[in-house]
């Protein structure tokens, strides 16, 4: 496995809304295949997160990379992110234990804010209790998008490395985390319409999660490639403002 030090990134070069118009051209014209694709492969991946969540991500970029060649794309190509198995594992195990990081504190505060609630029935009444009760609901709900977001933004990378250059998954995450600090607003407002039009399309009675997939994952995409340029052999990317890594 490769371990990323020749390879590049970009700064600067990332703008949300142009991702997404770039993500819709990228899958425009096959449209319903990468709708199988993508809601295949999060469903696979949902179904033992851990251990099938790295290789079906993996599957799902090393489509849409063909897309970006230019090549036939066929469904059963996502299946080939079985053969970074071993990294996506890696990669997903290090995306949950920063996850279980974040959350748990989040979630203790909120078990205490609830603990505490008898509290303010005793003093205010019921009507206080219940008020402050949505509002502790509110904030951690949004502690919790707002997390997700952030986390999301420097882990963006992560798989589409693996995908394209077979890097181990320490080595994607480490090198992903550096390009999306050097990106970082443009990573974070790329990854915000994910989440955004993701919570939108499940209030649309859940299937509206997956027809926005295909776009937003294409997003991701085009901010990766606008990021990780096609390197030369010379490791030249032929953008300004490359760094090494």
């Amino acid at each position: 496995m490769k371990d990323g030090r020749s390879i590049q990134f970009t700064q600067g070069m990332v703008r949300p809304w142009v991702c997404l118009t770039e993500g819709w051209a990228m899958v425009r014209g096959r449209y319903w295949l990468f709708v199988g694709i993508t809601a295949c492969g999060m469903l696979l991946g949902s179904v033992v997160p851990v251990i099938l969540f790295g290789a079906m991500m993996c599957g799902i970029y090393l489509c849409y990379l063909e897309q970006l060649k230019g090549n036939p794309v066929e469904f059963r190509r996502l299946f080939d992110g079985f053969q970074y198995f071993e990294s996506g594992l890696v990669a997903t195990a290090l995306l949950m234990v920063v996850s279980l990081l974040i959350a748990l504190p989040a979630s203790l505060s909120l078990s205490g804010a609830v603990i505490m609630l008898p509290l303010f029935i005793d003093r205010g009444g019921l009507t206080l209790a219940f008020g402050l009760y949505l509002t502790v609901i509110g904030v951690f709900v949004l502690v919790i998008i707002a997390a997700a977001i952030i986390l999301g933004a420097f882990f963006m990378y992560t798989f589409p490395l693996i995908a394209e250059y077979g890097l181990s998954g320490s080595a994607a995450v480490r090198l992903g985390i550096r390009a999306a600090r050097a990106n970082f607003w443009g990573s974070l407002g790329v990854m915000a319409s994910q989440v955004l039009l993701g919570m939108v399309g499940v209030c649309l009675c859940y299937v509206g999660a997956f027809l926005v997939l295909p776009v937003t994952m294409g997003a991701v995409m085009a901010a990766y490639r606008k990021v990780f340029p096609v390197q030369t052999s010379s490791g030249d990317t032929g953008q300004p403002s490359a760094v090494r890594s």
